[in-house]
């Protein structure tokens, strides 16, 4: 009996003694912090560093806060900017217990803490947003973009209007430095509560639903025009480098006809030397081989009459055409005038020999014979050349003698007849 008591009494003492050691030790790990509080009054300092720590069992109550950086993501809402355009802005930010005890003193939980959140934050929002135009919160710097307003301005001085690329837009703050201002107040304003915001920043901004359909027809129509633009200067360079190369083709074309026509003028003239040669050999033959190529294309017998006719019409014409040419060269080489040129050397002085009695009557007897000679050479001449015109004149005095005497024979017998009548 007593036995049993001491057994129960020890798993008792043992009971008992691991419920005040639960209820006494805590455990801190790395991403929490404690506060001890005493029948709800807080009770030293927070206890941030991880371990093993001890307290009173079921007097104090340890109160675990997360010490990593926690989330706050805001509803969208619709805010209105400086010049009067509505748009939802959608934010979120990074924030962190950094007092304990103030925290648990203000906001107690994470909830409520999210809740002063929402009441510090959006506002903030509404009011940097609707205080700067649309520009400053959807941009960062006004760097040049691919769409462009082109404004003519006209310099007052000189009266010259030039039109100008200038951009449309203009950022004074920019989306980073708005943002950079609300978590600024945030910021100032959350202190008091034990929290830290650590960032916050914009995360969409979009047109409302009665505007965005608007925007997006304009957004469309800029892109067309730049599109236009686009195939306008596509049109104008193809069309100039189609002149070009109508230009080019058109000056290889003339130069391939003139040197085809200059082949073929060559080979017209080398068929024509060909033929004028052939023809030189044996004219009748090419005559005859003319015939058959002008029969082979005659298709009826009346075509070949025709074609014969024409021939001898003009076989006929051109012996009368080489009688006239024969005539011709009889004429011209009868007026021929045959010119002698003789040319004279100026000689030398020479040594004057005086000659005798001898010698002198050797030169005149030859200079004599010579005259004479000369002399008949020049009436040999003269009287061959009067053959033609004698020979002319005498079928002339001929023909007229044959006339005369026809028309003497001619008269006895008329009188005769007259006689007998």
């Amino acid at each position: 009996m007593n036995g049993n008591s001491i057994k129960i009494g020890g798993v008792l003492i043992i009971i008992i003694a691991a419920i005040l050691m639960t209820g006494s030790v805590y455990v801190i790990d790395e991403t929490q912090q404690v506060v001890i509080t005493q029948f709800g009054r807080i009770v030293g300092d927070a206890k941030k560093d991880p371990g093993i720590r001890f307290k009173i069992p079921f007097i104090q109550k340890a109160n675990y806060f997360p010490k990593n950086l926690l989330e706050w993501d805001g509803d969208p809402g619709q805010v209105p900017t400086k010049d009067k355009t509505y748009i939802w802005v959608d934010t979120y930010a990074r924030w962190r217990i950094s007092d304990p005890i103030v925290y648990f003193q203000t906001v107690k939980d994470e909830f409520a803490a999210l809740k002063r959140l929402d009441d510090i934050i959006d506002p903030a929002v509404r009011d940097l947003i609707s205080s700067y135009p649309l520009v400053e919160s959807v941009r960062n710097t006004d760097r040049p973009m691919d769409t462009f307003e082109v404004v003519i301005k006209t310099d007052a001085a000189k009266g010259d209007a030039t039109p100008r690329q200038v951009v449309r837009y203009k950022v004074d703050l920019g989306r980073n430095e708005i943002a950079r201002q609300i978590e600024n107040q945030a910021r100032e304003k959350l202190l008091q509560f034990g929290i830290e915001v650590v960032d916050m920043k914009i995360k969409r901004i979009n047109y409302i639903d009665s505007v965005r359909r608007s925007v997006y027809d304009r957004m469309i129509a800029e892109r067309k025009q730049i599109a236009e633009k686009f195939r306008a200067e596509g049109r104008g360079e193809a069309s100039k480098i189609r002149g070009e190369k109508e230009r080019e083709l058109q000056v290889i074309k003339s130069e391939a006809y003139r040197e085809a026509q200059t082949i073929k003028g060559k080979a017209d003239a080398k068929a024509t030397q060909i033929y004028a040669e052939a023809y030189g050999q044996d004219p009748e033959f090419y005559a005859f081989v003319k015939t058959m190529e002008l029969y082979k294309k005659a298709e009826t017998i009346e075509d070949m009459l025709r074609v014969e006719n024409e021939l001898s019409r003009l076989r006929n014409e051109i012996d009368v055409r080489k009688a006239q040419i024969k005539n011709y060269d009889y004429l011209v080489s009868y007026s021929t005038i045959t010119l002698y040129v003789v040319e004279v050397i100026e000689e030398k002085e020479e040594l004057v020999v005086e000659e005798g009695v001898w010698q002198k009557a050797k030169n005149g007897f030859v200079a004599s014979v010579n005259a004479v000679i000369e002399g008949a050479q020049g009436l040999f001449i003269g009287l061959v050349s009067i053959v033609p015109m004698l020979v002319v004149a005498l079928v002339v005095v001929l023909i007229v003698l044959i006339i005369v005497k026809s028309k003497r024979k001619g008269k006895p017998k008329n009188s005769d007849v007259d006689d007998k009548k």
